[in-house]
């Protein structure tokens, strides 16, 4: 039987969200507020200065809109930051599971995972890899970004940490990886 790495639990970390969501939802207010205070009579601009009303109302549209959207992704940090349910990442031999709130929970199988370094790397030194602070890129064809980059953004472990505890994991994905290359090749 083949030795299957434990279930893994990482949490998500909750200070780093409420920070990350206080400063989306200060530079939104930055953004938002000054549009909110302009007392610009709209439709003299408009009688008088049609170019001037247009570019105008571009721009503060713009300026609203981007302030808007941080405000929205501001607060979904701040609500992932309180979030009152079980909130964390789950690493098993079958799966990685993220619970992360006001964002969703989504869940990954590692037979559909595919891992890879940026360089072609040869097998012999992927362990040497794993050991140091490099990381391979983890993709799901469910999922827009790196798995890993996604853990890294939720839990405030830092490269190295999270290196040593994926290490028994990204051993079975990238050998998975290397024998789907081989049989590729072979093709």
């Amino acid at each position: 039987m083949i030795d299957q790495p434990p279930t893994l639990c990482i949490a998500v970390d909750r200070t780093r969200a409420l920070v990350r969501g206080l400063w989306r939802v200060a530079c939104g207010a930055l953004l938002v507020g000054p549009v909110l205070l302009m007392d610009l009579d709209w439709k003299l601009l408009w009688q008088t200065q049609r170019a001037t009303f247009l570019a105008t109302s571009l721009l503060t549209t713009l300026v609203a809109a981007a302030g808007l959207i941080l405000l929205v992704y501001g607060t979904r940090w701040i609500m992932l930051a309180a979030w009152p349910g079980r909130i964390g990442i789950d690493i098993s031999p079958l799966h990685i599971s993220m619970h992360a709130g006001p964002f969703g929970t989504e869940a990954y199988s590692w037979s559909e995972i595919r891992i890879a370094y940026d360089e072609d790397v040869d097998r012999a030194v992927w362990d040497v890899l794993l050991d140091d602070e490099t990381l391979p890129h983890v993709w799901h064809p469910g999922c827009q970004e790196d798995l890993i980059a996604r853990i890294e953004r939720l839990t405030a472990l830092r490269t190295e940490e999270l290196a040593a505890t994926l290490k028994p994991y990204l051993k079975r994905g990238l050998a998975a990886s290397s024998g789907d290359r081989a049989t590729q090749d072979e093709a």
